[in-house]
């Protein structure tokens, strides 16, 4: 058993401010419910009526896995499945319907406390069990301003990003992805769902607070839901905002020659779902509490995990998440702003859809090629014949994640503290 890491300090976001003068809008809110009849009643709608009437909604609860089976089932277009796929991200971090969350009783404070003791004996030692492992991190980007649009448009797909991720001697590290890499340039960025962010929330929230909440149903079954909120001086969590204008307390100054990265250890809360029986953690949601008067008023990542095989052994490792930040947009011009400006200005929103997928140990692979193949790479004649091993190119990190020595270990009595 390889000896826990120092949990690490997180980029829970990296966004490019784009300045504009754009217009205000507003959705339509709607319950799961709503949305529901909304979708039997447009069956037979044509699939742009549909996507530009959902492009339209916003959801105020969650939709639990079976909602969205159900839902899906009755959309049979591609840029109205598109849309359900974005509303059902952005609802990614609401409660979920009333009828959609078990009946049972909460369990005694005594039961409680031995579920997070679960929880942390499963952050220390089984994650770090995990082997050296490949994944693909599929990511699509979504926008509802994109830069050069001067009025409201609907959540678009405006990038689609391929990328190795590798997790190895309890790090996460991304490859160079199609041939660029896959965190450089505009938009917006997150990382850490394989183990970092774990450690990191269950940390801060042993100095913050954390409550019982709710039973809710799964796949793999029913999960025991508890919340956390973490103080800014007890934040491990960082966002990074890149780039606004120069400003001073008070003042934004707009038009000024380049700007500066704002970065800031965010106050956040959220809500962690795991298996009261193992203490795994399958759902986990971080929302920052950046306050007013600031550019970046919205940063909150979520991350659904779930069994899947790596070298013939299940595990359990992220399959799905989503990224999504607001930015308040302030007119480009020459002068000064009152900082009550930065929150009057339209909300530019973007969302990234991120899916894990085709898990694989990580290791050196070889393969005999035929007389022909291997004449073809070395340059040799067909008569000069021979057997190439070809081992797999070692993925090559973009970057490590920035140890915190900062952290002390995580040790299962630091999680036992329920309140009454």
């Amino acid at each position: 058993m390889s000896a826990p890491q120092s949990p690490m300090k997180i980029l829970a976001v990296t966004i490019l401010f784009y300045v504009a003068a754009l217009p205000l809008w507003a959705a339509t809110q709607v319950t799961v419910a709503e949305l529901e009849r909304t979708v039997a009643s447009a069956r037979s709608a044509p699939d742009d009526k549909l996507a530009d009437e959902l492009s339209g909604l916003e959801l105020t609860q969650r939709i639990s896995a079976s909602a969205l089976t159900r839902l899906q089932s009755g959309i049979p277009g591609p840029k109205a499945r598109q849309q359900l796929a974005i509303l059902s991200d952005q609802s990614a971090f609401l409660d979920l319907p009333p009828r959609d969350i078990p009946s049972t009783p909460a369990p005694n404070v005594a039961t409680q406390r031995q579920i997070m003791t679960l929880v942390v004996n499963y952050v220390t030692q089984t994650i770090h069990q995990l082997p050296n492992f490949l994944a693909t991190r599929e990511t699509r980007s979504f926008e509802d301003r994109p830069a050069g649009a001067y009025s409201y448009q609907p959540l678009r797909l405006i990038n689609q990003t391929s990328a190795n991720v590798v997790y190895r001697e309890g790090q996460e590290r991304d490859t160079r992805g199609n041939g660029k890499l896959v965190n450089s340039g505009a938009g917006l960025v997150s990382w850490g769902e394989f183990g970092p962010i774990l450690s990191t929330v269950l940390l801060d929230a042993a100095k913050g607070q954390l409550a019982w909440s709710h039973w809710e149903q799964d796949a793999v079954g029913v999960l025991a839901a508890f919340r956390y909120a973490v103080p800014a001086k007890s934040s491990h969590y960082q966002i990074q905002f890149c780039c606004e204008s120069d400003w001073q307390p008070g003042l934004l100054v707009a038009g000024s020659s380049g700007g500066h990265l704002y970065q800031r250890q965010a106050a956040y809360h959220g809500e962690i779902a795991v298996d009261p029986a193992t203490g795994a953690i399958y759902r986990m949601t971080v929302i920052a509490d950046l306050g007013t008067g600031n550019a970046l008023a919205t940063a909150s990542m979520a991350v659904q995990y779930g069994p899947v095989e790596i070298g013939g052994k299940s595990y359990i490792c992220p399959l799905h998440s989503e990224a999504i930040a607001q930015s308040h947009q302030v007119q480009n011009r020459q002068g000064t702003i009152p900082s009550t400006a930065i929150s009057q200005g339209p909300l530019l929103t973007r969302l990234n859809e991120v899916t894990f997928e085709h898990y694989r140990l990580f290791r050196s692979e070889s393969r005999i090629l035929t007389d022909a193949e291997a004449a073809q790479i070395t340059g040799q004649s067909d008569d000069d014949s021979t057997a190439v091993n070809t081992p797999a190119p070692a993925a090559e990190p973009e970057r490590h994640l920035p140890q915190n020595p900062n952290l002390p270990p995580l040790h299962p009595a630091t999680l036992s503290h329920l309140p009454p």
